[in-house]
This record gives structure tokens, sequence and C-alpha cells, in this order.
């Protein structure tokens, strides 16, 4: 398998070599093309003249080789409406647009909800999102994030006593800790 410098060029005229091999599929080199340039490769369109090529066949069923230029083509997502659901149920759109970053829609939902962007936290897929990562790394079209308030601080809490139950226990809990925790210090 042997193997060579394969240059794309995007619309900018920009070029980016990846180093290849002709058993490399047109998604592996989308994924370098990634690596070198930041462009996502599910936004990429691989290109040689008119020919689109397919992410599932190699470089030698297109018969690329060390003198081939293929072309890259970003494809460009526009704005789109998000849904946002919050801790109590509540459902809210926003517009965003994919290029945004998660602290930018933080501002949007401060903007129409008045949630402070520090109270804030976006979960996707069980995972805490970074604020300066690109959405389009975490949405679709139509799809609904959760966003979480984050208490801040330090709360109360009234515990009923089973010997007393006319005075209850209050207790100055951080938001942090679970329910094992303020069980061990009731106990």
């Amino acid at each position: 398998m042997p193997a060579f410098f394969l240059l794309t060029e995007n619309l900018a005229r920009e070029t980016i070599s990846v180093d290849v091999g002709v058993a490399d599929s047109i998604g592996d080199v989308k994924v370098k093309v990634e690596e070198k340039s930041g462009i996502l490769a599910e936004n990429q369109t691989l290109k040689i003249g008119d020919n689109k090529l397919e992410d599932s066949h190699n470089l030698n069923e297109y018969n690329i080789n060390k003198m081939s230029t293929v072309h890259a083509v970003l494809r460009v997502l526009g704005s789109i409406e998000i849904l946002v659901r919050n801790v109590n149920g509540k459902t809210f759109g926003i517009k965003v647009d994919a290029a945004d970053t998660i602290e930018t829609v933080k501002d949007k939902i401060f903007e129409k909800e008045g949630i402070p962007v520090k109270e804030q936290q976006f979960i996707f897929s069980g995972q805490d999102n970074v604020d300066d990562a690109a959405l389009r790394r975490y949405i679709e079209k139509e799809s609904t994030r959760h966003v979480f308030l984050r208490l801040i601080g330090v709360g109360r809490i009234y515990v009923d006593r089973v010997d007393h139950p006319s005075s209850p226990l209050v207790m100055e809990v951080d938001p942090s800790w679970a329910v094992k925790n303020i069980t061990q210090l009731v106990t």
C-alpha cells in the first residue's frame, strides 16, 4: 500500500496536504483533512472535477494518486432553531447558527429566558459541554438539549425528625452533596 501526500483544495484556494495510502477510504481522508484544517469531516464533500467522492470508497477506486488534487467543499449549515428544555420541563426554541459556541447559545438563552449564563449547564449524552466548543459538534436540526440550572452557594434543608416531629432539624448543605452525604450527617 504505497503512501503519498494528497492535496486537497478548498473554495478559498487553500491547499491542505494529507498523508494517505491508496487503500484509505474517502471517509478516512476527510478525517485527516479535519485533523489538519479543523473542518469537521461530516461537513466536507470531497470531489474530483464534478464527481462527488463517496465515504465508503477507497482512493484506488477513483484512481487517485500522488498527482491528484481533490477539492474539499464545506457544507454551510445555516441558522436553525433548537429546542431547550429546562429542569422544570419548560421547552422553548431559540435560533442559533451551527458555528455558534455553547457560550453564545447560553447568552441567547439569557436574553430570551433571563437564566444567568453562570447558572446554565448544557448536558449532551450525559456529558457537560465545553463553552468554547462549536454547537455543530453537539446538535442536529430539531434536536432537544437539556439545560440544567446549577445551584450556587449553600442551601438550607429541613429534615423532619421521627422522635420530635414538631421540631425539624435545619441543615446547611452544599448543592453538590448527594442524599448519602446528608443521611450520614443525620444518623
